[in-house]
């Protein structure tokens, strides 16, 4: 039988792709705060079936979930970290999902102007309660963030970079 150290087993992911919608940023029952968004990324070859795979990242560290949030659809976006699988206690039942959990994250370019110009035109400007403008509430969407708890982005830099 073959003896197996704990150094001979990986779990390490890097990805390189284009975020792909929005980012839901939510309180846990913990009280931890997750932050999860998904991002597209090509294949180097699709013999059968699609060329893209979308995959759905969570950060739960504080530094990443504070450049992440800043981050817009289209962005061209590079994750490390480790493919997880969660459980927890559904309505119906035990529920589970493999995402991948973000160590460390970076934007490698924005979205092209076409990309911003479009989204821009899809995202209609929602009354706030009692007046005009931009609702700012918990589950709004503000500049491609969905907060559910009605809190604002937080600048900071990651790895010596401006987020």
């Amino acid at each position: 039988m073959v003896e197996e150290s704990a150094s001979a087993h990986r779990n390490e992911v890097t990805l390189i792709g284009r975020l792909a919608g929005d980012i839901r940023e939510r309180p846990m029952p913990s009280g931890a705060m997750l932050c999860s968004f998904r991002l597209v990324v090509r294949r180097e070859s699709a013999a059968h079936g699609p060329n893209i795979d979308a995959l759905d990242c969570v950060a739960w560290l504080t530094t990443v979930r504070r450049a992440v949030v800043r981050w817009s659809a289209g962005d061209l976006i590079e994750v490390r970290g480790a493919v997880r699988r969660r459980f927890w206690r559904g309505v119906s039942g035990p529920v589970s999902r493999c995402e991948i959990e973000v160590g460390l994250a970076r934007r490698l370019a924005r979205a092209g102007a076409e990309v911003r110009k479009l989204r821009a035109s899809r995202q209609p400007a929602l009354p706030a309660p009692g007046g005009g403008g931009q609702r700012a509430g918990p589950g709004s969407t503000v500049g491609g963030l969905i907060r559910e708890d009605g809190g604002a982005p937080v600048p900071c830099a990651v790895s010596g970079r401006k987020a």
